[in-house]
């Protein structure tokens, strides 16, 4: 079995993991796949940590987890389709963009149509560069949290380089700071 986008049951502005009303069910019988033995295979898939199936894994567990990351060789192919030139870029684009796959078909159809395929002159841009199609993916990811942690990752982002635990205390109060910190984490 499948379960697909489990992130679509939890609430949104919440605590990470926090199920939406009339969904609260999925987190027992999340919690009973994870505890029961079973003879079971489900695939299940969410950009939002699950819980109930985060526990840490022995060889006696009944859940694997696997976290996909961005990628590598196929994230190539995806820019090559676009015919781009100056393959030696590919590797920087992947590293901006985290190998994601719907990043890198908005960026290789953006440096195809307005660069004329130029990764060069495209990187010359502040990078990332977000247009219009990614700041509204980027939006929707955003539109879940809740006020504090949009909040944090709005100072994160408009400070220039590294910042100390200190600078973020000195910003937010201490307990909402590790709350918000650990639940960053799960994401």
């Amino acid at each position: 079995m499948i379960i697909d986008d489990v992130n679509c049951i939890f609430s949104k502005h919440q605590v990470s993991g926090k199920y939406q009303q009339g969904y609260e069910e999925y987190g027992n019988l999340f919690k009973l796949l994870s505890t029961t033995k079973h003879r079971s295979c489900l695939i299940i898939n969410s950009s939002e940590e699950i819980r109930e199936l985060s526990k840490p894994q022995t060889d006696h567990s009944h859940v694997f987890t696997l976290e996909l990351l961005g990628l590598d060789d196929d994230g190539v192919n995806i820019l090559k389709k676009f015919g781009l030139k100056n393959e030696e870029n590919y590797q920087k684009l992947l590293n901006i963009y985290q190998g994601t796959p719907q990043y890198l078909q908005i960026i290789g159809y953006l440096i195809q149509e307005l660069f004329a395929g130029d990764t060069n002159k495209f990187l010359q841009l502040d990078q990332p560069f977000i247009d219009i199609e990614l700041t509204a993916f980027l939006e929707q990811s955003l539109d879940i949290l809740p006020p504090s942690e949009v909040e944090l990752l709005h100072f994160i982002a408009s400070q220039n380089g590294s910042i100390l635990l200190s600078e973020l205390e000195n910003s937010h109060q201490v307990y909402e700071l590790i709350v918000t910190i650990a639940i960053l984490n799960e994401l």
